[in-house]
């Protein structure tokens, strides 16, 4: 006598139920470890990147920054100010006529570029020119950037036709954009 296999459709619905939500859980679990494992291996990649980018920046070692740091200190220090444009306007004196003049502005200094030229020079005022020169040279942030002297040649020979000179100042912001024309 042949057994029959026998069931319960309740029994076998449940069965049924419990195979779908072990596949289910199965395939959010292998997703799930996917999606770790290459979120996991974008991290490496980008740290490894990152890593390369900080060790190609070693030239700004300590020690280069703070040379650096030192120009940077210099460069300020040796900025003028509103005063230092003032006193070399006062050592041209009247015969030194404003040509033209340019502001270009840097950040926290500005730069100011001004080119006189003197009226009726002649070869007796050389040594003044030079020593006009000089004072300049010695202010701080100020430097003179062109000094043309041109001759003519008349009946009683070659004279002192035209000097004139270009002037840069260096100034702090705080003599900035205000500074006269």
């Amino acid at each position: 006598m042949k057994k029959r296999f026998q069931y319960s459709r309740r029994r076998l619905s449940a069965a049924a139920v419990l195979t779908v939500v072990a596949l289910a859980s199965l395939l959010l679990r292998t997703e799930t470890v996917a999606t770790n494992a290459s979120r996991l291996r974008a991290e490496r990649e980008s740290e490894q990147s990152s890593a390369a980018r900080v060790a190609s920046l070693a030239s700004f070692d300590d020690a280069h920054l703070l040379s650096l740091r030192e120009r940077a200190k210099r460069f300020r220090s040796g900025l003028g100010g509103m005063a230092t444009l003032e006193a070399a306007l006062r050592s041209l004196g009247t015969r030194w006529v404003r040509e033209s003049d340019t502001i270009s502005e840097h950040g926290s200094y500005v730069t100011k570029t001004e080119r006189f030229a003197m009226t009726s020079p002649s070869a007796a005022d050389w040594p003044a020119i030079v020593g006009t020169v000089e004072t300049l040279e010695k202010l701080p942030g100020l430097c003179v950037q062109e000094l043309e002297l041109r001759s003519t040649e008349g009946q009683g020979g070659r004279s002192l036709g035209a000097a004139s000179l270009v002037l840069v100042a260096e100034m702090t912001r705080d003599a900035g954009p205000e500074v006269s024309r």
